[in-house]
């Protein structure tokens, strides 16, 4: 398998990407919400639970 090249353009351009938090992130959390789904989105799990 080859190694990918990044060049500084392309280094940049993801560096402003946003990591959390999108739109459409947000707007599923919603849906999901309003539907009577609840959960936590930074909750360790417990000992003996893989991720």
């Amino acid at each position: 398998m080859e190694k990918l090249v990044t060049t500084a353009a392309v280094r940049a351009r993801m560096s402003r990407q946003k990591r959390h938090d999108t739109s459409v992130e947000v707007s599923l959390r919603r849906a999901l919400h309003a539907a009577g789904l609840r959960y936590r989105i930074h909750r360790r799990a417990g000992e003996g639970c893989s991720p």
